[in-house]
């Protein structure tokens, strides 16, 4: 990301709303600072509640097109999706690590994102209880040119630990009118127990802070 963009991420569904806006200071770093508010849930346990999310990342590849590249992502917060669908998703309780790659291929029509990873989870409410580790993975494809001036969109994530979690999916249309904004209308599920992501809205807006 070039330096002095600001990114702002919001996203509304029936799992939870965020609103996750990013800084880059330098060129190539990016550090983001907000919040997810996570609808109460029977199967948690929990009322509504804040989430808090600070991660920095570095994208230390861009090919000459920039249309893919390399990233290595490390912070505090992540989908409720990789945590345990028992629990309250608590500020500070997740840390992880994650390698964000993206593919072009057919000269750009198609990205495909591959973002493997690392989590460490503690239970807040239990402070003697043992810390959990897993491997997390995500991997998204965009098609381009089938809709005008929108991308087909469809992702698959989950985890492998000591409670491996069930896969979940999300399948949509991004409408990507100009540089400035990005707005998605996406459907999530899975097979497994908890609230699924449902039907979400989401959009990215850029703006410059500096030049």
């Amino acid at each position: 990301m070039p330096r002095g963009t600001v990114t702002s991420a919001l996203t509304a569904g029936p799992r939870e709303a965020l609103v996750l806006p990013s800084f880059a200071l330098f060129d190539g770093w990016e550090f983001f600072v907000g919040a997810s508010l996570i609808w109460d849930d029977d199967e948690r346990g929990s009322d509504d509640h804040f989430n808090t999310i600070v991660n920095v990342k570095w994208e230390f590849y861009e090919n000459r097109d920039r249309t893919g590249g390399l990233a290595m992502l490390l912070g505090i917060g992540a989908k409720p999706g990789y945590l345990s669908k028992d629990r309250r998703v608590d500020s500070f309780s997740a840390y992880q690590y994650v390698l964000m790659g993206t593919l072009p291929l057919f000269d750009g029509r198609v990205l495909w994102d591959l973002n493997p990873g690392v989590l460490l989870e503690l239970d807040r409410e239990d402070p003697g209880s043992d810390s959990e580790w897993r491997f997390t993975y995500a991997t998204r494809v965009a098609v381009y040119g089938v809709i005008p001036a929108s991308a087909i969109v469809g992702e698959v994530y989950g985890d492998i630990g000591a409670e491996t979690g069930d896969p979940e999916f999300k399948g949509g249309i991004r409408w990507e009118p100009s540089d400035q904004l990005n707005v998605a209308l996406t459907y999530g599920g899975g097979p497994g127990e908890g609230r699924p992501p449902g039907l979400e809205i989401g959009a990215l807006i850029y703006s410059r802070l500096f030049d």
